[in-house]
């Protein structure tokens, strides 16, 4: 199954802590001054590049195994694969992209209060600032168990160090705690019915890991008010099959981001191939280090459509392969399957700009948003 899906993972802990008063207030979509010009972090000194994101893009993973079946045409498996899959991973699944009211990046030693808010609808937001009334902290420490607790906020150490190795309440310490339910798949945290919280660790620059926490709800009403991703038709004639150039070291390279923030990816060769007339030798990207671990590479590319017919900061393609082959002798490039990063619709991400162009038009993938 093919699906565009940038993998990037880095390990860290944090702690989460709540309090048990549920009143207050939040922003619908992104508090720009909450979740990112309040951020007092300081970006390496690199030359600006023009626009896009990679935390590739953030999209939620699927909730269902598709089997594909062998007698499925690529046109079939292309419009489940990415056009129904891309549809609901925007709007009608779980963790919709659209239905996050905030999210926030937090660097180690922040803490951040999520706040609640009940004017036109009941939404969700972050603040740095410690408001009377709050629904939990998300505090990041770097170095602590993953936990998540609802309990009296003068006593979060105590239950830190309490339940640093247990997910009960330890009885007289005159606590009122609970743990917070698990969602259903175990990959975030319900505070109330269609209400959920997510946090794990994201690049903040080159070199520091901090905490991405997310909250999402399901009356959100840019969820509901989604007509769907745009796309070109499918076109067969937009596959390629390129010369793999692997570099004999992978050279870091650090892309600006959608935020003002920058982040690093390593170059890790080029796929070489002809189109409309054009040699093109197009970098592609990894993740790791070490080349026995690559699983998957990536390219962050612009086109002759860019800010026309396709979204004009970069679209972003995923090649996928198994861990322990690299580097390839050539690689499949389906645009079929290029996409644009989240940053397109949501500013709730940190997406890299894309800086390779290639000098003619690729009438294939997902084009512009039309509000753009």
């Amino acid at each position: 199954m093919r699906l565009p899906v940038l993998a990037f993972s880095l390990l860290a802990a944090f702690t989460l802590t709540a309090c048990s008063d549920n009143t207050s207030s939040a922003e619908d979509i992104v508090t720009a001054d909450v979740a990112t010009d309040d951020m007092q972090l300081t970006a390496p000194e690199v030359p600006v590049s023009d626009e896009m994101q990679v935390t590739m893009p953030e999209l939620p993973p699927t909730d269902e195994v598709v089997t594909q079946e062998a007698d499925e045409d690529p046109r079939t498996i292309w419009q489940r694969d990415m056009v129904d899959y891309g549809n609901t991973a925007y709007a009608a699944r779980d963790r919709a992209i659209l239905k996050i009211d905030d999210a926030i990046y937090l660097d180690e030693g922040q803490t951040a209060w999520l706040v609640r808010h009940d004017d036109e609808r009941v939404h969700f937001g972050f603040t740095l600032d410690q408001p009377e009334d709050f629904v939990l902290t998300v505090s990041y420490t770097g170095d602590t168990a993953p936990m998540i607790v609802r309990g009296q906020t003068d006593a979060d150490s105590l239950i830190r160090d309490a339940m640093a190795d247990m997910d009960v309440a330890l009885p007289g310490l005159g606590l009122e705690y609970e743990m917070l339910r698990y969602h259903e798949d175990n990959e975030s945290y319900m505070i109330e019915d269609g209400v959920q919280l997510t946090a794990y660790p994201a690049q903040l620059e080159p070199g520091k890991t901090g905490l991405r926490a997310t909250v999402f709800n399901d009356n959100n009403p840019a969820a509901a008010h989604f007509e769907g991703l745009r796309f070109y038709d499918y076109n067969p004639e937009m596959i390629f099959e390129a010369r793999f150039a692997p570099l004999e070291e992978f050279e870091p390279k650090i892309f600006q981001t959608s935020r003002g923030w920058f982040k690093q990816f390593y170059h890790v060769g080029d796929a070489i191939f002809s189109v409309g007339g054009e040699s093109v030798t197009m970098p592609m990207y990894g993740f790791v280090t070490d080349p026995a671990e690559v699983d998957g590479i990536s390219a962050f590319f612009t086109d002759a459509e860019a800010g026309i017919e396709t979204y004009g900061v970069g679209r972003y393609i995923d090649v996928e392969m198994e861990a322990g082959s690299f580097p390839p002798e050539t690689v499949t490039l389906d645009f079929n399957y290029a996409y644009n990063p989240n940053c397109a619709r949501s500013s709730y991400y940190n997406c890299p700009y894309a800086e390779f162009d290639i000098p003619v038009a690729i009438r294939a993938g997902e084009m512009i948003p039309e509000d753009h």
